[in-house]
């Protein structure tokens, strides 16, 4: 009730503004769809390699996000619960083109059969979702993996590297799963590392803009790297997320559980409200 009268308010409040303050009828507009949507959108975050991927599946129950040893995340992904598992994504718009060869055939006839993203006169324009193989979420949401004769070549590493940074046709990729954790209106986001790619980067911290809450994973066999503080600092905080939730990850691999995680708890003091450390 509380939440229909105040998304009633807001849009009386939107529409009172639009003709004197555009700016605030956006705010407003804004905070009346955040309060209408009625889930919890908790984003996974952190640099590089931490395990951000398999944190989420772990939570989950199940591998349905791949995972690698070397950086793999290229796209943005919500996992929503449904009582059938499915997985759909979403193109950009406008569509950049930079990646469409890494992309499975089915998909780049999809979006030829709606003309690359134009409309009839060369506008952009919205491709519509495409539901994929379920078991076959990798081939969307990854990375390209560099093969042995990239890898061991100078000059096509180089230009593995200037591909892959450019960016991904798809704008989210989304995953449903009846995982008893998201029954109740959870929904996990598992997003590029903030130090791994610049237009990766951009990727996350534009989707950050939705979430509710993030949960920062550390990495307990390199506590608190200054990466880690410049990530919280330049990115996180600005964006206003000063209630971070601190996991420490591979707690496992360390020598002293409880050292590593008094370490860490008195390293992001001034970093976060939520004093407790988790660790997994």
């Amino acid at each position: 009730t509380w939440r229909s009268s105040l998304v009633s308010l807001l849009e009386e409040a939107a529409n009172a503004c639009a003709a004197i303050s555009p700016e605030r009828a956006k705010l407003y507009t804004f905070l009346r769809n955040q309060l209408r949507d009625d889930t919890l959108k908790i984003q996974i975050v952190g640099t590089v390699k931490n395990g951000k991927s398999s944190f989420t599946n772990a939570l989950i129950g199940e591998e349905v996000l791949p995972v690698d040893d070397i950086p793999c995340t290229a796209v943005v992904s919500e996992v929503k619960y449904s009582p059938e598992k499915k997985a759909v994504v979403n193109f950009c718009t406008p569509l950049p083109l930079g990646l469409i060869d890494e992309i499975p055939a089915s998909t780049r006839d999809y979006i030829k059969k709606h003309n690359m993203g134009r409309d009839a006169n060369g506008a952009p324009c919205q491709i519509p979702p495409l539901q994929i193989p379920y078991d076959k979420m990798s081939e969307y949401v990854s990375i390209p993996e560099p093969t042995p004769d990239i890898l061991f070549n100078e000059e096509a590493f180089k230009r593995y590297r200037d591909k892959i940074d450019q960016e991904s046709p798809y704008d989210v990729a989304q995953l449903f799963h009846p995982a008893v954790i998201l029954k109740d209106g959870i929904e996990m986001v598992d997003s590029p590392g903030l130090n791994e790619s610049p237009k990766r980067t951009i990727v996350t911290l534009n989707y950050l803009k939705k979430a509710d809450a993030a949960i920062f994973l550390l990495n307990a066999t390199q506590p608190v790297t200054e990466t880690d503080k410049a990530v919280i600092e330049e990115k996180l905080l600005p964006l206003g997320f000063n209630d971070l939730i601190m996991v420490v990850n591979r707690i496992d691999q360390t020598c002293n559980r409880e050292k590593v995680k008094l370490y860490i708890q008195g390293q992001m003091q001034g970093y976060t409200s939520n004093k407790k450390i988790f660790a997994v």
